[in-house]
């Protein structure tokens, strides 16, 4: 058993793909817990999963993990990562518009691209790792993408906004990631309005 286990990953190791990887984050959500008590916020994060599911869901992501305030999902291309990151955050907009202020879900977002290794729906590798720390260097409710993600998206004729943010320094890395904030504002085909009744009672903002 142990021979079969080892030789399996053995195997794994030397068969990585090419992925592009999606990484969120929400802006405080500790403020938010004490602002709304449990139930309210647990309201609000079982929303935001559901939202971010969903969007997935529509463009062809795999959610790889978790991580209590965000998630880890994979993309066969990055068009469609790309794409989603734009629903994302235009859904959460429309949210935002008419939630009460300390209810408002604000999401990090980066994509980033590369070579990753999956076993039992996780992903491993240091591609893994330089999505995260991109997605640490977005403002709440920005996208930030590498310029592997650029250049692919570019191979296609995938027109983007793209603003530079230079050659950055993140923790942990041994050489700088070049990134690029999306302007996904200006992405406007994918703005789709979630239902009024997705909101949680007691969440809207009162006229």
């Amino acid at each position: 058993m142990r021979r079969a286990v080892r030789a399996y990953f053995a195997s794994a190791a030397k068969k990585p793909v090419l992925r592009t990887l999606l990484v969120s984050d929400l802006e405080g959500f500790t403020a938010m817990l004490c602002a709304l008590g449990d139930l309210a916020a647990r309201d609000v994060m079982a929303l935001h999963d559901k939202l971010l599911r969903d969007c997935l869901r529509e463009h062809h992501g795999v959610e790889r993990a978790h991580t209590g305030d965000g998630v880890i999902a994979s993309f066969a291309d990055a068009e469609r990562a790309v794409s989603c990151a734009a629903a994302i955050q235009h859904r959460l907009r429309r949210y935002n518009e008419r939630a009460a202020k300390m209810a408002a879900i604000n999401v990090r977002v980066s994509v980033h691209s590369g070579r990753t290794l999956i076993h039992d729906n996780r992903l491993f590798g240091a591609t893994v790792n330089t999505a995260v720390r991109l997605c640490t260097v977005a403002d709440p409710g920005e996208v930030v993408i590498s310029e592997a993600v650029k250049s692919l998206v570019a191979a296609r004729s995938f027109p983007l906004t793209l603003r530079d943010l230079g050659e950055l320094h993140l923790k942990g890395l041994p050489i700088p990631v070049a990134a690029f904030a999306f302007e996904w504002r200006s992405f406007g085909g994918l703005a789709v309005r979630p239902a009024i009744n997705q909101i949680p009672r007691g969440i809207l903002a009162r006229a």
